[in-house]
């Protein structure tokens, strides 16, 4: 199958750039964990914020009078400046700079999606990474292809408004036909602290019975297994989160650096702090929730105690919205009780009166 898939979207590869458009790359492979095609999704925006630096200069070559030329223009540029070559069972999720690097060796969708929303990006402009099902492809149930969509509306990212779509593994701008579509979206939002471009080729194990980019999920499930699975990312992100730090701590006490020629670097940590941050905000959004539900259920405790139960009545309290709350004064109805007495008494001695005095007469 991957033979007749590179033999079909095979193209000339043009030289027309200078080789240091983008910056150097060792290409080097880390292990991103097994996960379904919404996981593939998530690893590719994650890449797409943490590389966009890298096409800086690639970005203003390309940056036409309208967003409309500048997405065909990215398009050209993907099309024939890199060849194709299908994934095998392990999935490659490469920097810009590390694509560039194998432009004649070969990348796929998955590379072509993170180069063109990087450039996006670069530009100051949001995206979306769409994945689809190919009802006349191989697994029609499975999600097995995806590439970039800008909405024209950059406002307020409404695709209904229109799109325009960057995929860098045909030879034109028309959207591949589908059944079944999901999108996951990338801001143009600039991220403070990272520190460069990342020279790695990143690729992960797919999980068991996935092929290429599909699992055949659908995207409700998949957005259900990703939120049952934070719990268990998070214990693993914690050593990630040392590792990062490890990282800057090391930035900070290098001494005296040449300017003119820095010293070789990893940036291998930069995805993997991205990833430690995002689970420690899905952490202490959890503890929020949790702490807040805990309170709701003191307040509802603490008045089921005091007696701020509609059906009671007996503890001197009124659910007239129009009455002040409070207890009753202690001892009103036996004040009342003697005002009526001595009212009787009254009235009773003043017919006395008017009666003798009748006599009298």
């Amino acid at each position: 199958m991957y033979v007749s898939l590179n033999n079909a979207l095979y193209r000339e590869v043009r030289s027309d750039y200078p080789s240091d458009i983008f910056p150097k790359a060792a290409c080097k492979r880390t292990n991103l964990g097994d996960g379904d095609t919404f996981f593939s999704v998530e690893q590719i925006v994650i890449a797409i914020d943490t590389y966009y630096t890298q096409c800086q200069k690639i970005a203003k070559l390309l940056k036409g009078n309208t967003l409309q030329a500048t997405c065909k223009n990215i398009h050209q540029f993907l099309y024939h400046h890199f060849q194709y070559k299908a994934d095998s069972e392990v999935q490659q999720l490469r920097s810009p700079a590390c694509s560039w690097a194998q432009r004649f060796i070969g990348i796929d969708c998955k590379s072509y999606t993170i180069l063109a929303g990087s450039i996006i990006k670069a530009l100051g402009y949001n995206s979306y990474v769409r994945q689809i099902k190919q009802p006349y492809s191989s697994y029609p149930d499975q999600y097995t292809h995806v590439y970039l969509i800008v909405p024209i509306s950059q406002k307020d990212n409404d695709l209904r408004k229109g799109y325009y779509v960057i995929d860098g593994t045909v030879p034109t701008t028309k959207e591949a036909l589908y059944s079944e579509k999901a999108d996951e979206i990338v801001t143009a939002m600039k991220h403070i602290g990272l520190n460069g471009a990342q020279n790695a080729l990143y690729g992960f194990t797919t999980a068991k019975g996935l092929r290429g980019i599909g699992s055949g999920k659908s995207y409700e499930e998949g957005k259900f297994h990703k939120t049952t699975d934070t719990i268990g990312k998070a214990a693993g992100d914690v050593g990630n989160v040392l590792k990062a730090g490890k990282g800057i701590y090391d930035d900070l006490t290098r001494k005296n650096p040449d300017p003119t020629n820095p010293p070789a670097r990893d940036y291998s940590s930069d995805i993997e702090r991205n990833q430690a941050e995002a689970a420690l905000k899905r952490q202490e959004a959890e503890r929020l929730r949790l702490e807040n539900d805990e309170r709701r259920r003191q307040l509802e405790r603490q008045n089921k105690d005091q007696g701020y139960d509609n059906q009671n009545t007996n503890q001197g309290y009124t659910n007239n919205h129009f009455v002040p709350q409070g207890n009753a004064p202690q001892g009103q109805p036996k004040d009342n009780i003697m005002i009526y007495v001595i009212g009787g008494v009254a009235v009773v001695g003043l017919l006395v009166v008017v009666l003798m005095m009748n006599k009298k007469k």
